[in-house]
């Protein structure tokens, strides 16, 4: 068992090498449904304050409609040599503008991102996520429709 702790510890020391990271994203909002389906574009601040696999998340996100997307959260980056797998969840508020409407102003995204980083710390990958109101567990809207969202990023590393 230590053995194991001590495999885990010396991953998260080397992944808590990383640099902080301004991430880029354009993609399709809303895959599933052609009628709100629309352009979405994304950026996102991923500090170097990792602990273990832990990576927190702010930022923005946008659609060719008008809807947009403020959020906070956090992600579990794991390597296999120069690929990350990444599942993540963020909460934040969430304006329809022309766009399709999630029931609520406060959404929750939970996702995947799958990613090949670069010699220079710099990512390219995939981000697949949902993003609806969790109404069955807090009871506030009526309505739910959720969405799903799959974005192309390249994420650049901005410090060591």
């Amino acid at each position: 068992m230590k053995k194991i702790w001590f495999a885990f510890f010396l991953f998260s020391y080397v992944y808590a090498s990383d640099p902080s990271l301004l991430n880029f994203g354009v993609g399709i909002f809303d895959i599933k449904h052609e009628k709100y389906r629309t352009a979405e574009f994304r950026i996102e601040y991923r500090p170097n304050v990792v602990w273990y696999t832990f990576r927190p998340t702010v930022g923005a996100m946008a659609t060719a409609k008008g809807s947009h997307y403020i959020y906070a959260g956090f992600g579990f980056e794991w390597f296999i040599k120069r690929f990350i797998f990444s599942p993540n969840f963020a909460v934040g508020y969430y304006g329809k503008g022309g766009g399709k409407d999630l029931g609520f102003p406060v959404e929750f995204r939970s996702g995947i991102e799958i990613g090949f980083k670069f010699s220079n710390h710099a990512r390219l990958g995939l981000h697949f996520y949902h993003m609806s109101n969790a109404r069955k567990l807090f009871h506030w809207s009526k309505r739910n429709p959720g969405e799903e969202s799959l974005v192309l990023f390249y994420s650049l590393p901005i410090s060591y």
